[in-house]
């Protein structure tokens, strides 16, 4: 490793010692960031100024294409909330079993897929968290769950964007493959996230830990396959926009069924030590808001199934509406380049009119959607600001690839320590993967963070590219469950403070192993040429 290999580095080492060592959050650490590789690209990459501002321009264009996306989705969750639907699903949920392990399973797990699926960046954690306590799960053990089962649905979360537009931005030609080796890694990887989640569960927070796996085990092993069967089915079949939703939602409506029935149900109910016995840490500030408006089961799920349908419309190939639809763009001049905003083909449109659907559904004033939309986007301005950063941040990596100096581009550069690695590599992968989300709480941003370093690495060594982006993927969504952003954001809705520390040392081991065994799974995959 030379001078010029750390000057390469630089922006991702500042943003790790920024937010890793100093806590700082991505909004003040990513503009830091972008503004050394602006330096850089000019100085030692010798990059022309009109380059450098319609990189950066592109990858605010991009940001806010993806923000979009974020913000339909949470004005549906809002509008949602306010009509009764999350009430509805509460209750209907926390009739199933009264075996908090089975609770944990459902609620967190298969719920949390689907509303990560949906809707993403932090809404499943957010939501899962507060309605655990609702049904009388201690907050810090809430939060614990909520935070270690939003992991397999990620990669396919908040309508497929760490695909779409995380690895889309960085290598689109591989796109396609990554949904599928993602899709069967998730898919094999999703059967242990149940199993983890009782594990946590019982050691942390049992009164009585004998059987207290094993006898949950066939129900823990059937719901990370309810989840994961149709997932790698609609990924194959449709693509990555609604996977995880069809995960979820499948997962969910089977084993609801397959627990009202008593069909895998332990023999044993599981359940908590009295409050009167919880620990101090265990207990939160506060009690979490609870929603009285309720409303019929079929008008809960309505607007979701609206969504997923129309989704599945207009994402399959066969079928003209998608490439209508994606001719219908506003293309933007970047210099050289272009933009094209495919405004209807953006998943955030379509929620944005299920949102106004489901205003007339619950009979909702219409001065109740402005004010969804106004509470929605302050929610934004954070976010935005850092993904403009961190994708301008990209957009510039990406451009030092034609640059007057004669150099190898950033993302090369980066990946010369990797090339004595050879295969392992695929071992690292997905460590990196989680590193990314670990600092920025985001797959999306992960991806964009270590995109192009891992394809480059890929290319260099002589790895199928697609296998080590599908490894950097998988190991962004599994490093959403150590990534303090999710964690301060669960705890908040939960009512407890300052427990970060508590959660990451219940969740990190399964993290670790999640990764490493998907390096594993990518190993075998190679030696055995299947990529």
């Amino acid at each position: 490793m030379g001078i010029l290999w750390f000057a390469a580095a630089l922006p991702i080492i500042v943003v790790l010692g920024l937010m890793v060592g100093l806590r700082w959050p991505a909004v003040k650490a990513m503009p830091i960031a972008l503004g050394i590789t602006v330096a850089l690209s000019l100085m030692v990459w010798q990059l022309a100024p009109a380059a450098v501002f319609f990189s950066f321009l592109k990858g605010g264009l991009i940001a806010i294409n993806i923000l979009l996306i974020v913000f339909g989705a949470v004005l549906l969750l809002r509008v949602l909330e306010h009509g009764g639907a999350v009430a509805t699903i509460d209750k209907l949920l926390g009739n199933v079993s009264k075996d908090r392990r089975v609770q944990a399973i459902i609620v967190a797990w298969l719920f949390g897929s689907f509303i990560e699926g949906a809707a993403g960046f932090g809404a499943p954690q957010a939501i899962v968290a507060p309605l655990l306590v609702s049904l009388g799960f201690p907050p810090l053990a809430a939060v614990i769950i909520a935070v270690l089962a939003n992991s397999s649905a990620v990669t396919f979360g908040a309508v497929g964007v760490p695909v779409t537009f995380g690895i889309g931005s960085v290598a689109p030609e591989h796109v396609v493959a990554v949904t599928h080796i993602a899709s069967i890694l998730h898919g094999i990887l999703a059967l242990l996230v149940p199993v983890f989640i009782v594990w946590v569960l019982t050691r942390s927070f049992g009164k009585d830990r004998r059987s207290s796996i094993r006898d949950v085990l066939p129900f823990a092993l059937f719901a990370g396959a309810a989840f994961s069967i149709p997932m790698i089915i609609t990924a194959w079949l449709v693509g990555p926009e609604i996977a995880s939703i069809v995960g979820g939602a499948v997962g969910l409506a089977v084993c609801v069924a397959i627990a009202r029935r008593g069909w895998l149900m332990p023999k044993r109910t599981w359940s908590f030590p009295p409050q009167s016995q919880w620990f101090a840490n265990w207990r939160g500030h506060h009690e979490p808001h609870k929603h009285k408006n309720h409303c019929p089961v079929w008008k809960a799920l309505l607007p979701y199934a609206l969504v997923a349908l129309i989704l599945i419309i207009t994402r399959m190939d066969w079928l003209p509406l998608k490439a209508w639809l994606q001719a219908q763009a506003l293309v933007i001049p970047l210099g050289t380049d272009s933009y094209a905003f495919q405004y209807l083909y953006n998943p955030g449109v379509l929620f944005l009119l299920v949102s106004a659907f489901a205003i007339l559904l619950f009979k909702l004033d219409w001065a109740d959607l402005f004010v969804e939309a106004r509470d929605a986007a302050a929610r934004f301005v954070h976010p935005l600001i850092a993904l403009i950063a961190a994708v301008g941040t990209v957009q510039l990596f990406q451009a030092t690839a034609s640059n007057p100096a004669g150099l190898a581009s950033i993302p090369v550069t980066l990946a010369q320590p990797a090339l004595p690695l050879g295969s392992a590599f695929l071992f690292v992968s997905p460590l990196i993967g989680v590193l990314g989300a670990f600092i920025a709480g985001s797959n999306t941003v992960s991806n964009l963070l270590f995109g192009g370093f891992q394809l480059s690495a890929a290319t260099a060594i002589g790895l199928a590219p697609a296998l080590v982006l599908s490894l950097q993927t998988v190991g962004g969504a599994v490093g959403n469950v150590i990534a303090v952003h999710n964690i301060v954001g669960a705890s908040a809705t939960a009512g407890i403070h300052n427990r970060e520390g508590d959660v990451i040392r219940a969740t990190i081991i399964p993290c670790i192993i999640y990764a490493l065994a998907a390096g594993i799974l990518g190993f075998v995959a190679l030696k055995i040429g299947l990529v």
